[in-house]
């Protein structure tokens, strides 16, 4: 549990950063809005900054956390690179957890176009825009179990949205 609470307050580093991130687009939301005379409406407004404040979050953390130079190749094993030990089984559950809000804020934040298919092959594109910048820039391994976990991630995240949603009626 240790190593696990160490890497999840790891990751809150990079969302000042984000925030910031989050902000300028929030400002960029709210001038076009009024440019085109469109209702402002707060939660969605709310939800569209935690959207951008999650992506740019991640993408820090699946980037930029990383070693550069440190690995060079493409791993298509189910599982390769994961170890029985504890550091192995927490690369499973990070890669699942990183992902499981995308399942959320998907569909809560845009109702008409993030189904459920859709929802998961965002979540499989974002998965593999990770991996194959991690390839290129060689900071991080490319595998093809992240992106598994990565989609899993994404389908529990859809799964506990629908369960909300059943429980709570309307959204």
């Amino acid at each position: 549990m240790k190593l696990f609470v160490e890497d999840m307050l790891e990751t809150v580093k990079f969302v000042p950063v984000s925030l910031f991130i989050a902000l300028v687009f929030a400002l960029i939301y709210i001038v076009i809005c009024i440019m085109r005379k469109k209702e402002l409406k707060p939660a969605r407004t709310a939800l569209i900054i935690l959207d951008v404040v999650y992506f740019a979050t991640v993408l820090q953390i699946a980037l930029l956390s990383r070693v550069e130079g440190s690995v060079t190749e493409i791993d298509f094993t189910l599982l390769g690179r994961y170890t029985d030990d504890l550091r192995g089984r927490m690369y499973i559950y990070e890669n699942i957890l990183m992902t499981i809000p995308m399942g959320i804020l998907l569909p809560l934040t845009f109702k008409k176009r993030f189904k459920f298919l859709d929802t998961l092959l965002c979540t499989f594109m974002l998965s593999i825009l990770i991996e194959m910048i991690q390839l290129a820039f060689r900071c991080g391994f490319c595998q093809l179990s992240d992106v598994i976990m990565n989609v899993l991630g994404g389908f529990i995240g859809y799964l506990i949205y629908k369960v909300f949603k059943l429980l709570g009626g309307k959204r």
